[in-house]
């Protein structure tokens, strides 16, 4: 079967792997080794001018256990409870009750910021 690819982006770094948006069947996952001529419709429609979505590595988690461990293990914790105490109550009430948090979060960012520490740099060393 043909299909019309309508957009498409890499599935890893090494862009040897591809989702494909057609507007017959949706998302198919493809790749040179599992779907080779589906592989080569993709080369083609980029050849012709078609620009992938480049590969964008899913953003990092730390449950809120691993987290506050972080802060504690980073002394980062009783400056992190003062930024949290001048905070608005709904971000208060995420610090509280979240089940975790995920690195690229506005709101890790702006306690990151206070803390002056980058999340990757918190999230790199939380989960070495």
């Amino acid at each position: 079967m043909s299909y019309t690819i309508s957009a498409a982006r890499y599935g890893n770094s090494e862009n040897t792997a591809a989702t494909i948006t057609t507007d017959e069947a949706g998302d198919i996952a493809v790749s040179e080794a599992d779907t080779p001529g589906l592989w080569a419709d993709f080369l083609a429609w980029v050849a012709g001018g078609g620009v992938p979505t480049a590969y964008g590595a899913p953003a990092r988690y730390l449950d809120r256990y691993t987290f506050y461990r972080e802060l504690v293990t980073q002394t980062l914790y009783g400056s992190f409870n003062t930024w949290l105490a001048s905070q608005a109550d709904a971000v208060k009430a995420y610090f509280t009750h979240a089940p975790g948090f995920l690195e690229d979060d506005a709101k890790i960012e702006d306690a990151m910021m206070a803390l002056r520490t980058t999340p990757g740099d918190f999230y790199t060393t939380a989960l070495t």
